[in-house]
């Protein structure tokens, strides 16, 4: 996330009220709970240990966004100044690639490692090819794929020579013609100087911030089974760009967060405390102050003293909920794993205890796995009567009829929306998308176009109508059609056809339910829904009557 420049020097020029003292000592923070968006945000708590001396300092911590940036100190201390401050990041550890990325399309001289000398203008950069997703799976516990985007190749236009290729490994020195650019710097940090109200040696020091570079993609695996509920494994890929983390408490969130990113003034001055930042998410508002709308006074900039401790928000921070919720016992994973989650408001938490994950790393893990009611239907979705007659002069099919299940969500907590692959008798059978399923409601998952029933639409002209919808003494012609369809099948099929209508109408076979959508400057919009069960070797016809005006 980039930060403007201006923002800093505010804060910096502000925070004068805590002149830097040299050998102030240093906290060392680890993460110990981490709460995961879709989206990449995180809210990250770190604890340490404080050491002697009121004067403390924590370095090399991620940089807090949207100002969320709060503390918890022991009791009966009190953090009476502080001071945050950005810091540049190091320089990219991967220096030889940064430096050719940097200076693509740019004359370079190459040194190789068998004394060659080439000179040339860089064309092409091939990334490593990442490693196939059945290589960082385990059996007995999820595995881990390390991010490599290094470069593999780089290719250099030569004059009289052409296009060379050259492995990325056999570069050993590099220089650029005329003004080179620099290599990109890692992400900023953030550090952070405290002046305790008294020494709180060995006691510890909590932060809880938002942060930037953690997200979470969940996954499904559904084993259909003859005659039986289907059996629906959860699973989870957590991607850190962030930080180290090491046995923390990871929570995963679903839903959709209104964080206001427009309105982010400065990333480390503690504009609203993190539980007034989810608390202004669950319930859909701007959480921004109203001392920083718009014209207000950036008086704001200079509250660095006297800040008060933030035990009291330590409960709803994390859960915006109650103590229970808080501390809920994390479950294991497997079969009660689907327990081991709680709702605060809109948004939901899975936990995963023990969570390990280097930066940089994609780790894969089961959430749970649990058998849910699956009904096998088929679907028909016919167009209506001018996509037909497209259809017959371009001689393609006129519908189609896929295969699908219905699952049901019996359980007391929603399934976020992931793919899912699916299996029938061990062996693949379609991948398709999972919605978002809350508890109690049912969803539809396509498996395939069926090959063992088909359909045929029909329509004939009752009687001719005359003069346009609108027009005075207009009428609407009359037409009947019908939609056979035919089970080519040795089971049965239970059928939901739908039926797309311009036009108003009158009746359907077969108890077919009738919606209609009126429209202020032509024919309506209607459709008619039929649930059908064919028998083996079954064809029936469904009919229907509608009204239509020719303009």
């Amino acid at each position: 996330m980039m930060i403007p420049r201006c923002i800093f020097r505010c804060l910096l020029g502000a925070a004068a009220l805590l002149p830097p003292v040299l050998g102030a000592n240093e906290v060392p923070m680890q993460a110990k709970r981490v709460a995961l968006f879709k989206n990449g945000y995180a809210c990250v708590q770190m604890s340490g240990l404080l050491p002697q001396g009121q004067h403390v300092q924590v370095k090399g911590m991620p940089m807090p966004i949207f100002g969320t940036l709060d503390w918890e100190t022991p009791p009966g201390v009190e953090v009476q100044e502080w001071q945050a401050r950005c810091v540049p990041g190091q320089e990219n550890s991967q220096y030889l690639d940064s430096l050719l990325r940097a200076n693509e399309g740019r004359e370079v001289v190459l040194t190789l490692d068998n004394k060659r000398v080439l000179r040339g203008t860089l064309q092409m950069l091939a990334p490593r090819q990442p490693a196939p997703e059945g290589a960082f799976r385990a059996e007995s516990f999820s595995g881990v794929r390390p991010e490599d985007d290094s470069l593999s190749m780089v290719a250099l236009r030569i004059p009289h020579e052409g296009l060379v290729c050259i492995g990325v490994d056999h570069i050993v020195g590099i220089e650029v013609v005329g003004q080179p650019a620099p290599p990109p710097a890692a992400a900023p940090a953030a550090e952070l100087e405290l002046l305790l109200s008294a020494s709180a040696e060995k006691q510890p020091l909590q932060l809880h911030f938002m942060a930037c570079g953690l997200s979470w993609l969940p996954t499904y695996r559904l084993e259909l089974q003859d005659d039986a509920p289907a059996r629906l494994v959860g699973q989870v890929s957590v991607i850190n760009r962030l930080l180290d983390l090491e046995n923390v408490d990871l929570e995963l969130i679903t839903g959709q967060p209104a964080l206001g990113e427009a309105c982010i003034t400065s990333p480390l001055v503690r504009l609203t405390g993190l539980s007034s930042f989810l608390q202004a998410v669950r319930e859909g508002r701007d959480w921004l102050p109203d001392a920083l709308r718009p014209g207000a006074s950036t008086s704001v900039y200079r509250a660095h003293s006297k800040a008060k401790s933030m035990g009291a928000m330590k409960n709803e921070a994390w859960l915006c909920d109650d103590d229970s919720a808080y501390a809920m016992q994390m479950a294991p994973m497997g079969e009660a794993a689907a327990e081991s989650a709680t709702q605060a408001e809109e948004l939901t938490y899975y936990t995963i205890p023990g969570f390990s994950c280097k930066r940089g790393e994609v780790v894969e893990r089961e959430l749970f796995t649990i058998s849910v009611p699956c009904r096998h239907v088929y679907t028909c979705q016919v167009p209506d009567q001018r996509a037909l007659q497209n259809m017959a002069h371009s001689g393609g099919p006129q519908a189609d009829i896929w295969h699908c299940v219905r699952l049901s969500n019996e359980g007391t907590l929603p399934w976020s929306m992931g793919v899912v692959s699916c299996y029938a008798g061990g062996r693949f059978a379609a991948r398709s998308t999972l919605p978002f399923t809350a508890a109690g409601q049912e969803n539809l998952l396509r498996l395939s176009k069926t090959l063992e029933a088909s359909v045929n639409c029909r329509e004939v002209v009752e009687s001719a109508g005359f003069g346009s919808r609108g027009q005075k003494d207009a009428q609407p012609g009359k037409y009947r059609g019908e939609v056979s369809l035919v089970n080519h099948s040795s089971h049965p099929m239970e059928v939901e056809l739908c039926k797309e209508v311009i036009g108003v109408p009158d009746e359907a076979s077969d108890a077919g339910q009738i919606s209609v959508t009126p429209s202020y400057y032509g024919n309506a919009h209607s459709t008619i829904m039929w649930k059908l069960k064919l028998a083996p070797g079954e064809q029936k016809t469904c009919t229907y009557t509608y009204r239509y005006f020719n303009d």
